[in-house]
């Protein structure tokens, strides 16, 4: 598996002796996330198109990451990629943040580093018409 020093930035990001050095590590990875093409995006375009008859004939799953977020997003990474799936939302609500502890700028560091740690950088059928 790719990267798998990165379990080790994940944990740091996360649970960090200090908000310096909990931030260090989120901005490596969000830095090595965008070096490899793995960056938090929108399904609003898709929306748009949905609405606009433009796309149709599936859905879109959304995940509300609550717990052992970085071990779930990896099986999710991982099924995805075996998959070949689509698109796809991985979620924490507003109202989730204050009980989980897990603030936007972890929660998307950590969903980087498990799609790094997975090798996963969305669908290969994407890939042929995606330009990087």
């Amino acid at each position: 598996m790719p990267f798998p020093w990165i379990d080790s930035l994940a944990w740091t990001a996360a649970f960090g002796a200090t908000a310096e050095i909990k931030g260090t590590a989120r901005w490596i990875i969000r830095g090595i996330g965008a070096h490899k093409g793995v960056v938090p995006a929108s399904i609003h375009d898709l929306y748009l198109a949905v609405g606009r008859g433009d796309a149709k004939g599936f859905t879109v799953p959304a995940m509300n990451l609550r717990a052992m977020t970085y071990d779930t997003a990896r099986a999710v990474f991982r099924a995805a990629k075996a998959l070949d799936a689509g698109a796809f939302i991985l979620e924490i609500a507003r109202s989730e943040i204050g009980y989980t502890e897990q603030r936007p700028h972890e929660y998307s560091a950590i969903l980087t580093a498990a799609a790094l740690r997975e090798g996963f950088t969305g669908p290969r059928s994407s890939r042929a018409t995606t330009s990087r």
